[in-house]
């Protein structure tokens, strides 16, 4: 994203999906979602949502974040992801 690398940042942060799956990060602590903020600043909304949609897939202990996340998304804002930018 730092350089301008909006379409590759994007893959990136889809295919946290694939990278989380098989060390089970995903399922018992959720989605590591660093791009995602950057992304939806340059407008990336399409693939944050299919993001959330395949972390849906894999994280089941997540009290409703998802839909959450979804719905701020849709109604235009950035959700205050906190600690799930930085691990």
């Amino acid at each position: 994203m730092r350089r301008g690398h909006v379409k590759r940042a994007g893959e990136y942060l889809l295919s946290r999906v694939l990278l989380d799956a098989p060390t089970g990060a995903l399922v018992s602590f959720g989605p590591n979602v660093m791009p995602a903020p950057e992304l939806l600043e340059q407008g990336q909304t399409d693939m944050v949502l299919e993001y959330f949609r395949l972390c849906g897939t894999l994280w089941r202990f997540d009290g409703g974040q998802l839909a959450r996340w979804t719905e701020q998304v849709k109604s235009g804002h950035i959700p205050q992801f906190g600690a799930d930018v930085v691990y």
